[in-house]
């Protein structure tokens, strides 16, 4: 096993004296920190902190990414909505288009498109149906049109 031995001066030099048969018998063996070749406390130190910077830029660095990849996936849910709508408008519009062309192809028409006026909708005594001219139209000097079957 290995320790590092800390603490006061004097009380190490008292351990290293107590153990000195031991150590010279090649059981225990002491090496002073210089001598094994390693880190000082402050060198340690340095060493964190600047690994620690490095951490933290990395953790904003993602931080940023991942922000940007949800206003990404934001476009790209915004986008699919309207592509969405815009298939659906498209759908709606072809379908129109079909209709048109067997309209156009059909040339009947249908019932409810029927060419015969009613007195209501006329705006003038004259009917569909009766070709004969109003007697106030003839006082102010209008041709008379008459019957024609």
């Amino acid at each position: 096993m290995k320790y590092i031995l800390d603490g006061n001066e004097k009380d190490v030099t008292n351990v290293i004296k107590e153990q000195r048969i031991r150590i010279g018998r090649g059981l225990i063996s002491f090496t002073p920190i210089s001598e094994c070749g390693l880190i000082t406390e402050e060198d340690a130190r340095k060493a964190m902190d600047e690994k620690l910077a490095e951490l933290a830029a990395s953790v904003e660095e993602n931080q940023s990414l991942k922000l940007q990849i949800a206003d990404f996936e934001l476009n790209i849910k915004e986008k699919d909505a309207l592509i969405a709508s815009l298939t659906t408008e498209r759908d709606k519009l072809q379908a129109g288009t079909t209709e048109c062309e067997v309209m156009k192809d059909n040339k009947e028409l249908s019932v409810s498109d029927s060419k015969n006026l009613t007195t209501e909708d006329s705006k003038s005594s004259v009917t569909s149906d009766d070709k004969t001219v109003n007697v106030e139209e003839k006082k102010r000097g209008r041709p008379v049109t008459r019957k024609t079957e």
